[in-house]
């Protein structure tokens, strides 16, 4: 190494590098000691939403930080807080193994780059030996230096779980040892040394020697990394002057900044006793500099009074800014940029061009000696500063159904990894049954079909080996063209056309013949004369005895052949056998289950679309046909992963079919590896019922497209969305393709824009013209999805331009 400056003599002998590293050895899986005798244990934050937060929300995060903050100054402890944005890869694992899925995912993604820049940030508690046990330790026999280190462990160990439970809000985790043996805080300490993230394998000896693995040569300006053949460039900045407020979320423009960085910010603790020193000398220097502004001096008598009342703790602060690049030219563009980004925030910047390699070793938390323009502040300025804000980017990997099903852009330029599921962001909830109820809501023109569609044909990756089954229950056949492209079977049930349905040549199990016991029943009642005992039991027998023939024998005409009715003329007027009749072949309903044989099965394709626009609206039928679907969905709902979408659900939950549907039935789907996904248009028309607002409650996920006329009681009451949420969901324009995901607590602002992909967007979401187009093109070219799509798509093209030459 070569470097230009005070400890260039030091760092000239790449051999040396080590004794800058101030790290001795890990003291367990997730605690580490420093060879003075400190302790330190890294955090990795996912941070909290500040995109989609209110003022206020944000307000009282950074009250709560300080409140933490400032219970530490005791402590003898110092925080070094990171902002890492880098550039990973984003491309989703998954194969697809039907032609069109595979088709739209590879066209999908050549709109994303691979790689992408992500933030991450992390704090590190590091709590300093009492310097007086160190001498002491040295007249210790072995048993009593392992005391004291026990001892000492147990009062950090106090302090950092405190650390982490506070910061709950923020997804925290310490990072540890993992069962690979690569130690997760040396991997971070690698990559501030080298700009470089390789996995550390936790060393038998000091672990100071394990990391550092670039030769680095440091200028006046500007490091150089070079590890693995790929030299890195850094030029760093730090902060001359700052301004005289600081404000929430101080530095969050770095956030969005389209270069790779690393800010570190450190902040010892002050007792308050030195703080109220620091904060005297203070105010005795701007009194006998003369020059001190009398509304500063009274600052300062505030502070000494905000400090004594435990408003908030006093530190010692430091930041420094790096920037990094592949070559010197961009990274002195991109520095230039970073240090626009830092004065807008009224503070006075400047390029590290004097210690260039103290600030680059200031990186390393505990390595307090190389901390340049160390500055005096307060726990609420750090608290501003450090806001642990970030950006909401989902899960990649380890979802209860593996990789996320697809990635969307953002607004901020990070990919969003979305998922049904909700499952904690850094642990492996591969196989894990937990819930991943999706509600959506966008009015007519939004883009909710297409949504729809997106997540439907993304989520195929899960079917291979028939390891999914998926049925889609649509309205006005939406969905019909991407079910079929998908290679799906499609059913469309028509008010007067035979449905294909034959409840009874179902299996004669326990489940199935009470079911039907209870289907006759409600065939056969009637609003004013409830069935009798004497009514019930015959329906049940009628029901067990064609239960016993031979499948082909069995339907509704042979039940009703088989109950016995009175003798007198009124009981045969109105026996349950004259009320069977409409729902018997050539009756007003025969058309819905008195068929000759049931076509009805869910296994004969993972993708099934059922068409539900006629008979929803028709009353009579409706209830019936509802709880004959929703019985035979048990055939599909045994362990294999299960989804289904129901678009305009409110259509289909708000039947009374659906009551036990959106219980009790929901924890046995969810326990058996299976969830629902919940679109609508209008968020009265779910709420309004308690079926569809006992599906919003059950949600663990809800997607908001926009909306202009949101009533805000409804987002807000019935949804639990923010002022600030709603705010966005109510400005977006109609036309964005803009939608906010919300999971929990958390929520981005995502686009499932897809520009030039015409013709993948018109098998998604077909219109009602186009419909007639794909009859034609399954006539002409047969049902397998390769032959007849292009012919559909032909079709619409020549039909385009055909209206474009009609007057």
């Amino acid at each position: 190494m070569t470097a230009n400056s005070k400890f260039a003599n030091a760092i000239n002998k790449e051999a040396q590098l080590v004794n800058f590293i101030p790290y001795s050895s890990h003291l367990d899986d997730t605690t580490l000691t420093t060879i003075d005798g400190a302790m330190l244990r890294v955090f990795k934050v996912e941070g909290i939403s500040f995109e989609t937060r209110d003022n206020d929300e944000l307000t009282q995060a950074y009250m709560r930080l300080n409140s933490l903050y400032k219970g530490l100054c005791e402590s003898n402890v110092s925080l070094w807080v990171h902002l890492i944005r880098r550039r990973v890869p984003s491309l989703i694992q998954g194969e697809f193994d039907d032609y069109f899925s595979d088709h739209f995912d590879k066209r999908y993604n050549r709109d994303f780059s691979n790689d992408v820049l992500i933030n991450e940030l992390y704090l590190t508690v590091v709590q300093k030996s009492d310097s007086s046990l160190i001498s002491k330790k040295l007249s210790m026999n072995i048993e009593a230096v392992k005391a004291r280190i026990e001892t000492q462990l147990e009062q950090f160990d106090d302090i950092a779980s405190r650390i982490n439970t506070n910061l709950n809000q923020y997804q925290c985790r310490p990072l540890g040892v993992t069962d690979s043996g690569v130690s997760e805080p040396l991997t971070l300490f690698n990559y501030l040394l080298t700009a470089q993230w390789q996995n550390v394998k936790k060393p038998a000896g000091e672990v100071r020697s394990a990391i550092g693995n670039a030769w680095v040569r440091i200028s006046k300006e500007t490091i150089e990394l070079n590890s693995i053949g790929n030299p890195r460039y850094m030029q760093g900045i730090d902060i001359k002057e700052y301004s005289q407020q600081s404000t929430v979320g101080m530095w969050d423009s770095l956030l969005y900044a389209p270069y790779e960085l690393t800010l570190t910010q450190s902040f010892s603790f002050m007792p308050r006793k030195k703080g109220m020193s620091y904060l005297k000398s203070r105010q005795r220097s701007l009194s006998n500099s003369g020059d001190g502004a009398l509304t500063q001096i009274s600052a300062m008598e505030v502070a000494k009074n905000d400090l004594a009342d435990g408003q908030f703790a006093m530190g010692e602060y430091h930041l420094s800014l790096m920037v990094i690049a592949d070559d010197t030219q961009k990274v002195r563009a991109n520095r230039a940029l970073a240090q626009k980004a830092l004065n807008d925030k009224d503070v006075i910047s400047s390029p590290i061009a004097i210690a260039t390699d103290a600030a680059f070793f200031a990186q390393l938390p505990a390595n307090w000696k190389y901390r340049t323009r160390v500055a005096g502040i307060t726990s609420l300025n750090f608290s501003n500063f450090a806001s642990l804000h970030n950006f909401i980017v989902g899960k990649r990997e380890g979802n209860p159904w593996g990789s996320a099903v697809t990635r969307l852009k953002t607004i901020s330029g990070n990919p969003f990894y979305f998922n049904f599921h909700k499952s904690p962001p850094a642990a492996n909830s591969f196989g894990k049954k937990l819930a991943g109820n999706t509600v959506m809501i966008g009015a007519t023109g939004t883009g909710k079909t297409v949504a729809l569609g997106l997540f439907y044909c993304q989520a195929q990756k899960f079917a291979q080996n028939n390891r999914m089954s998926a049925v889609f229950f649509d309205k006005d056949r939406g969905a019909e063209v991407m079910i079929r492209a998908l290679g799906g079977s499609y059913l469309r049930v028509q008010n007067g056309k035979p449905t294909g349905f034959n409840p009874f040549q179902m299996d004669a199990t326990p489940s199935n013949v009470a079911f039907l016991r209870g289907l006759v029943r409600l065939l056969a009642a009637s609003p004013n004369k409830p069935l009798t005992v004497f009514e019930e039991k015959s329906i049940s027998a009628a029901v067990d005895t064609v239960m016993r023939m031979d499948k082909p024998l069995r339907r509704l005409l042979m039940v009703n052949q088989n109950i016995s009715v009175g003798t007198s003329k009124e009981e045969q007027e109105n026996s349950i056998k004259a009320r069977l009749d409409k729902w018997c072949q050539g009756g007003e309903f025969g058309w819905v289950f008195d068929n000759p044989t049931d076509t009805l099965d869910f296994n004969a394709s993972r993708n099934i679309g059922i068409d539900g626009t006629e008979f929803l609206d028709n009353i009579d039928v409706r209830t019936p046909i509802c709880l004959y679907l929703l019985h035979r969905l048990d055939d599909i709902i045994d362990g294999r992963r299960f989804m289904y979408i129901m678009d305009e659900a409110w259509k289909w939950v708000n039947d009374e079919a659906f009551s036990d549907f959106v219980g009790n039935k929901q924890l046995t789907i969810r326990k058996q590896n299976g969830f629902g996904v919940f679109g609508t248009q209008l968020p009265s028309s779910l709420l309004g019922s308690p079926q569809g607002a006992a599906l919003v409650q059950s949600s663990s996920t809800q997607i908001f497209l926009p909306n202009p006329k949101a009533i805000k009681h409804e987002y807000i009451d019935g949804f639990g969305l923010t002022e600030k949420e709603f705010s966005i969901v109510k400005n977006f324009d109609d036309s964005s393709r803009l939608c906010l995901i919300k999971q929990g607590d958390s929520s981005a602002i995502c686009s499932f824009a897809m520009p030039d992909m015409d013709d993948e967007l018109a098998i998604l979401s077909a219109g009602a013209d186009d419909l007639p187009f794909l009859d034609q093109s399954l006539e002409e070219a047969g049902d397998k999805p390769c032959d007849w799509i292009p012919v559909f798509l032909a079709k619409l093209a020549e039909n385009k331009q055909k209206s474009k030459t009609t007057p």
